[in-house]
């Protein structure tokens, strides 16, 4: 479904990454398989590219371990506000099935726009795709539709979607009350040493000039700075903003 007039869209199912794993001494094998889908991009409503293309995105592990199988992780690009982001989640929360690298969140920079790219740069500063955050979005393994729409589905679909866009953003908004967006701007924790909870802005000159903007400004500046989206966000957004400055004493 799109939102804010974007909307996550691939060509089809990949070929996946099997790896066989070892026998334990019971002699079950310790499997594990990653299931991908191909050339995943967002798309605006008028077709346009407007993130990197994954050639292949794992957005599902699944293995066997300790005589059952399971699934241990999704992940998905998602959106907030204007920006996009990749998140994984554990599915095994608690249970120690699954490492540490399948649980994270990267903001998605605008520098390779357009140009394909291999989910593992994600892991790679070097590569300029993403910078590692942590925020709430419209994301959980246990909801439908965790995989992105296919071509062939978003152009069956399309007009449909967008008309029932803002709709499904406010049902969204009450689905996960942990998600503080509004209008254009996302509420993050950049993954540095004493960051706080901020509001992140578009800028004129991208995703990257938006967090450095970030990190010059205060909280009083994100409240000066959010008022002017309050005309055109919903009930639900206003309020969580609100409730954001009240909780850390900055209105």
């Amino acid at each position: 479904m799109f939102v804010r007039n974007k909307i996550v869209v691939c060509d089809g199912e990949g070929s996946g990454k099997y790896d066989p794993g070892k026998i334990d001494s019971l002699g079950d094998r310790h499997w594990t398989r990653w299931y991908g889908v191909t050339n995943v991009r967002v798309e605006d409503e008028k077709g346009n590219v407007v993130s990197c293309v994954f050639n292949e995105f794992m957005h599902k592990i699944r293995a066997y371990r300790f005589t059952f199988s399971s699934t241990l992780a999704y992940a998905r690009i998602a959106i907030g506000g204007d920006f996009l982001f990749v998140i994984s989640e554990d599915a095994n929360a608690g249970w120690g099935f699954s490492d540490e690298d399948e649980r994270y969140t990267y903001l998605l920079s605008d520098q390779k726009i357009g140009k394909h790219v291999e989910q593992n740069d994600l892991f790679n500063s070097a590569t300029g795709i993403g910078i590692p955050v942590e925020t709430s979005l419209f994301f959980s393994f246990d909801q439908p539709g965790q995989t992105p729409v296919t071509s062939e589905e978003l152009s069956t679909n399309k007009d449909q979607w967008l008309t029932e866009s803002k709709q499904h953003f406010e049902d969204q908004l009450v689905l996960y009350p942990n998600v503080y967006v509004c209008g254009p701007a996302v509420r993050i924790k950049l993954k540095e040493k004493d960051a706080e909870w901020r509001w992140l802005f578009p800028h004129s000159n991208g995703v990257v000039a938006a967090v450095e903007h970030l990190k010059k400004t205060t909280h009083e500046d994100d409240w000066m700075a959010i008022q002017e989206y309050f005309d055109e966000c919903t009930d639900i957004e206003r309020e969580r903003v609100i409730n954001h400055f009240e909780s850390i004493n900055a209105i």
